[in-house]
């Protein structure tokens, strides 16, 4: 075996010396562009095939261009908000991490992975100049996370975003997910966004129980049933406001450890805004 001489250690240190000096900070977007160390245009994608504008899937284009004299990794993390110059077009979220490595002097171009967030604003071109924004807020954060790790990104994924964001029925997303295995945790994300009880079918719960709700309407009135936790916080809508005609009616809603931890829970009923039935739950 060959022994290790004093030039060859000399020569192994520079290396590593220099390996480290050219070594690539990694940093997010918002990062870079702040510190100046890369300048980024960002915009829509244009259809290559199809005559539809895109809303989810690769559907946002970054120009990165390099500042400076060390190469960077740029990181888009899942969760990454895009809000558009136009005020009528729909702001984006990134919903797969996307890593970008780029050199001093260079310039490149990479598509990621977003979902429209706004329902009633319209989808982006090419044409279109976006920004590119924080992280989202935690119950959307929930729901993107489950659209990457289910590679639903699709008209799946979109319609689990737009109930987190803009609180489309939860139906509509039931009638996309055809696997209720694969897609029991995007459901479950939706629906801890929205503040809803899981659907039976798809909690994998190992404790569940009903609560009833028995009142009288004398009037069109409207309804709604808020579940508190101890603290006063809202942890379930049982009924959004509803108006509902005179009427005798007894309810029930299933409840499971998909949506509640352990412990003390008072549900109120309100009509007109007014709460007139206080149930106390033991979960």
């Amino acid at each position: 075996m060959q022994a290790i001489t004093f030039k060859n250690t000399l020569v192994l240190l520079i290396v590593l010396c220099s390996f480290r000096l050219n070594a690539a900070d990694t940093l997010s977007l918002n990062e870079a562009v702040t510190k100046k160390r890369v300048t980024a245009i960002i915009n829509g994608v244009d259809p290559v095939k199809t005559t539809n504008l895109l809303h989810f899937g690769e559907c946002i284009k970054i120009k990165l261009n390099c500042l400076g004299d060390k190469p960077v990794v740029i990181v888009v993390k899942t969760g990454a908000t895009f809000k558009c110059k136009d005020a009528t077009i729909t702001a984006m979220v990134c919903t797969k991490v996307k890593y970008i490595s780029i050199v001093p002097k260079k310039e490149v171009t990479q598509k990621i992975m977003a979902i429209a967030t706004e329902f009633n604003k319209l989808t982006p071109s090419g044409l279109h100049v976006f920004t590119a924004g924080d992280v989202c807020a935690a119950p959307l954060l929930r729901v993107v996370k489950e659209v990457e790790n289910g590679n639903f990104q699709n008209d799946i994924g979109q319609n689990a975003v737009w109930c987190a964001t803009d609180n489309l029925p939860l139906q509509g997303l039931l009638d996309l997910c055809k696997d209720k295995v694969k897609s029991s945790a995007l459901v479950k994300a939706v629906c801890k966004a929205q503040l809803i009880p899981v659907p039976k079918a798809y909690a994998n719960a190992k404790v569940s129980q009903r609560v009833y709700f028995d009142y009288t309407l004398t009037d069109t009135s409207n309804v709604k049933i808020i579940l508190y936790d101890k603290a006063g916080n809202v942890v379930l809508y049982f009924l959004t406001a509803k108006d509902k005609p005179t009427g005798v009616y007894k309810e029930s809603y299933w409840i499971s450890d998909a949506d509640l931890d352990f412990g003390d829970y008072q549900a109120l009923l309100y009509v007109n805004g007014v709460p007139l039935v206080t149930e106390n739950i033991k979960f």
